[in-house]
């Protein structure tokens, strides 16, 4: 089993509003401002994605976050073309994930080996 650390780096942008954290389309846990959440992953290749977005059976959920749904459903779109990237686990490997709020959605900013 490998760790795997998202980091999310203290902001005041969307500073309530937490991230939710998804590994091959399924969530895994959400990490609040300036806090980090830690979970496990078995050696193998992921998909990584980090937004501001709440999916349930996989469609978004509006929790009042921006306003409009509509706003919700155009950064649905953003996320899930720009929010995600591949991560490459190997065995007794810890990585750390460290993340941010921009004015539009969350940020991965790097990806490293701890």
């Amino acid at each position: 089993m490998s760790q795997i650390t998202v980091q999310r780096f203290k902001k005041f942008v969307a500073s309530l509003v937490p991230f939710y954290i998804y590994i091959d389309g399924e969530e895994v846990g959400k990490v609040k401002n300036g806090k980090e959440t830690t979970f496990e992953l078995n050696e193998g290749t992921y998909e990584l994605l980090i937004t501001k977005i709440h999916y349930v059976d996989g469609k978004a959920k509006n929790h009042g976050y921006g306003g409009a749904i509509g706003a919700v459903l155009e950064s649905e779109n953003r996320a899930k073309e720009f929010n995600k990237t591949i991560i490459k686990v190997k065995e007794g490997q810890d990585l750390l994930v460290e993340c941010e709020c921009n004015m539009v959605d969350c940020v991965i900013l790097n990806v490293i080996e701890k």
